[in-house]
């Protein structure tokens, strides 16, 4: 869909109401998908929102896993997929300096 830079001032205004649409709830609105409200949106000069939370809640994960609560368990609870995803958001999450424990440091091992 194309749209003229009246229709993409009128999407960033949209975009930027107090409700806070998505891409999503816009394209609905305008008949287009989520990229070509992005590049409406691109075509004022302005940018996207990005995300604003993240996807599981760390400090949670971090108290649970450093309070050696099994994987499985964790994984159950936080709706991660399996231990092996879990792990390698841990060391993700190490790098951005949460104090998750080490796997040595930790009783419970599965």
């Amino acid at each position: 869909m194309i749209f003229d830079d009246a229709d993409c001032q009128r999407i960033w205004h949209d975009y930027n109401s107090p409700d806070r649409p998505s891409l999503r709830d816009l394209g609905a609105k305008y008949y287009a998908g989520a990229t070509a409200i992005r590049r409406a949106i691109h075509r004022t000069g302005n940018t996207a929102r990005g995300h604003d939370a993240e996807r599981y809640h760390v400090a949670a994960i971090c108290n649970d896993w450093n309070a050696d609560i099994p994987t499985a368990r964790i994984c159950r609870v936080y709706g991660i997929p399996d231990s092996q995803h879990l792990s390698a958001l841990v060391s993700q999450w190490r790098k951005r300096g949460w104090a998750f424990k080490y796997g040595r440091d930790r009783t419970v091992r599965a």
